[in-house]
């Protein structure tokens, strides 16, 4: 008989055994596991049998009073196709309605067909594409063309201007209106991105504008999740980000973003690695 109940600090081990290679790069599950069971704003459960040992993990995370964030749901490979993956996202829905919640979502890979299938099952419907692009900067990206665009950083006056130009833009359109707070997404506010111009992280060049956010779990790297620009510049713009973050010492650069194809297409020309994915939504009934 397959039990869910809360994530216990003693489930770390067992959790850690069926979800340490998860993806080719290995999983972030195990490193964050204990971190999350002193977070209040979010709950972690297990699926377990009869030994009480761990067999599935999932968790959800309250990204403001009306809006959760579903991720990290893993299944011991031993124990797939047994509803598992359902019975965790029936406990963490429970939980999100107890928060008061109105809509859930979650993120997966365009690529994993079973994922896909897992969530629209349990009720999520696709609401939104995006990309996840990431490169190196080292010297190749000085790669031969005209100067980049200068980059500076914007002002806190400018930073409605910018929300308003995305605003009106695809962009947002294709963003079904979130926001990257990490790898969680939610509905976007004004505040995020005059939070951002008054931390001195919104920047501008004449093809628009960017926020890029220092990593401190990864030093030298940095995180984009909000980019204004418009089809004919996006290949400069990206160019111009790209050398001033060379510029200014970074070694590495990831990017989450609405997959407007031209957008996506300008980040690979300039060397990125890009991932698509698919955001799901539900409401909490």
């Amino acid at each position: 008989m397959i039990v869910v109940r809360r994530a216990l600090p003693e489930d770390h081990s067992a959790v850690s055994e069926f979800t340490r290679n998860t993806f080719s790069w290995g999983d972030y599950v195990p490193s964050r596991f204990l971190g999350w069971l002193d977070e209040d704003d979010s709950a972690g459960f297990v699926a377990v049998q009869d030994d009480d040992r761990p067999i599935g993990f999932a968790r959800v995370v309250q990204l403001n009073e009306r809006e959760t964030w579903a991720h990290g749901a893993r299944v011991h490979p031993d124990h797939r196709r047994k509803g598992i993956g359902l019975a965790l996202q029936k406990a963490g829905m429970e939980w999100c309605r107890q928060r008061g919640a109105v809509v859930n979502r979650l993120m997966t890979e365009s690529w994993n067909e079973g994922a896909r299938a897992q969530v629209a099952k349990a009720g999520y419907r696709p609401v939104a594409n995006w990309f996840h692009a990431s490169r190196q900067l080292g010297d190749d990206v000085r790669d031969g063309g005209p100067t980049p665009q200068v980059m500076r950083t914007a002002s806190s006056d400018e930073a409605e201007l910018a929300f308003m130009a995305w605003s009106r833009a695809d962009l947002a359109t294709q963003a079904h209106g979130l926001i990257p707070i990490g790898w969680h997404l939610r509905s976007i506010r004004l505040e995020d991105i005059t939070t951002e111009a008054h931390n001195q992280r919104l920047w501008n060049a004449p093809a628009g504008w960017v926020t890029i956010q220092p990593t401190q779990a990864k030093p030298g790297h940095v995180w984009i999740p909000w980019i204004v620009t418009v089809a004919d510049d996006a290949y400069a713009f990206v160019r111009a980000i790209v050398a001033q973050l060379h510029s200014g010492g970074a070694r590495s650069v990831g990017a989450l973003l609405p997959a407007t194809p031209w957008l996506a297409s300008a980040f690979d020309h300039a060397g990125f690695q890009v991932e698509p994915n698919i955001i799901w939504e539900t409401l909490v009934a």
